[in-house]
């Protein structure tokens, strides 16, 4: 576990613990530290996410009823699996709403005192300084290969120099990531995504586009 402190935020490492019954043995797996790392940003995301433009929303969002159903998981031989999966549920539809144009202050109100009794405070992480280099020599072989595949149009110009520092970077590969999606040339788009997780940046696509975050 302490290599799993060194990789991955408190949050992530809460989380799943969290998904696995305290009555069950819990087994160390990188995939699902990753998962559990991606639902840390996702929850992240969404309480510290702007709010709608100013549609009231309260009426539209059952609070009360999911306050309930976390009650019911956590009085049910704390059962915290189910109160997780309550917490991501309540999550979604503040999403869904923030999206509609609706004020949703109310809803993640609730949702950070929900995740403050299972001991997540969700707070925003400090992206940490990042060495461009690696990030360079990923766009650099990714280009090399959309010009192989006679992507060029999706590629960076030959000519084009590149950024010198790493976030301008992340978003440059973030960017062509999203045309490739666009052309449905898959492979290659999920090889920037697990180039990116190789250097410790998780990706993250949400309804408003793909955002992300540093490994902690």
């Amino acid at each position: 576990m302490g290599e799993a402190l060194a990789k991955y935020s408190p949050d992530a490492i809460r989380i799943f613990v969290l998904i696995s019954h305290y009555r069950n043995p819990l087994t160390y797996s990188e995939e699902s530290l990753e998962a559990a790392e991606r639902g840390a940003a996702r929850l992240r995301q969404t309480l510290h996410g702007e709010s709608g433009e100013g549609k009231m929303g309260s009426e539209k969002l059952d609070i009360e009823a999911y306050r309930q159903r976390f009650i019911e998981a956590m009085d049910d031989d704390f059962n915290t699996p189910q109160a997780v999966a309550t917490l991501f549920d309540l999550a979604r539809e503040i999403n869904r709403l923030r999206d509609e144009g609706y004020e949703i202050t109310q809803g993640q109100k609730v949702m950070g005192e929900l995740a403050g009794v299972l001991g997540l405070p969700l707070k925003l992480l400090e992206k940490p300084l990042l060495d461009a280099k690696p990030l360079r020599d990923l766009l650099t072989s990714i280009n090399k290969q959309l010009r192989e595949a006679k992507l060029e149009e999706i590629s960076i110009a030959a000519d084009q120099p590149l950024p010198t520092e790493a976030e301008p970077l992340v978003e440059i590969l973030i960017s062509t990531r999203d045309r490739l999606r666009q052309a449905k040339q898959w492979r290659l788009a999920d090889k920037i995504r697990a180039g990116t997780a190789e250097l410790g940046i998780v990706l993250e696509d949400t309804p408003k586009g793909t955002v992300w975050q540093r490994k902690r």
